[in-house]
């Protein structure tokens, strides 16, 4: 099972990522992670030792969230406990200049220099919400591409492809107008 399990303190917000880290599980790390900043949070610990591999749309959040904290008074996005699939993918995207990566000595243990600072009170963050509005799903991924391409410009030939396909499916998909009034035909 694929989830994001958060806790915030009051040091910094933590992260753990279970299985995939996916578009599924973009616009709920990204919307945890701005109402942190929002908050005053701007040091994240990613856990990352049980996170199998890693699509674009995650990475380009996680380097999205970097962008934005990095600057601030002591931001940072550090991942921990990293495995080498997870590890490649950030490296060949160049996001080791933007993200404290830390990987495992090994499979299954933890790093020296990243011991295991998470704490066991973790909430799952609910990532079905995102699943049943695609527009938000789309514009975090078309995001995400961009935050890839701005923390790495050797990434724009790698994802030209992507953002082209993700601004024309954005673009055809219905904009979201807000509940509608009681009686009222939401198609109207």
């Amino acid at each position: 099972m694929d989830a994001i399990l958060v806790s915030v303190e009051t040091e910094a917000a933590y992260i753990r990522v279970v299985g995939r880290g996916s578009f599924a599980m973009g616009p709920a790390l990204k919307r945890f992670g701005l109402a942190m900043v929002q908050c005053g949070r701007h040091r994240f610990v990613v856990d990352m030792a049980d996170c199998v591999s890693l699509d674009s749309s995650f990475m380009g959040v996680l380097a999205g969230l970097a962008l934005r904290v990095n600057p601030m008074p002591q931001g940072c996005v550090k991942l921990t406990h990293v495995q080498a699939q997870p590890s490649r993918s950030l490296r060949a995207l160049g996001l080791a200049s933007l993200l404290d990566i830390h990987e495992d000595a090994a499979p299954g243990t933890a790093s020296p220099a990243a011991p295991n600072t998470v704490p066991p009170d973790l909430a799952c963050l609910d990532l079905a919400a995102a699943r049943r509005d695609r527009r938000v799903t789309a514009e975090t991924a078309l995001q995400a591409h961009e935050d890839l391409v701005a923390a790495h410009a050797e990434n724009l030939p790698k994802f030209k492809d992507v953002l082209a396909y993700l601004r024309e499916d954005l673009a055809r998909l219905p904009i979201d107008t807000g509940p509608t009034a009681p009686g009222e035909d939401p198609r109207a």
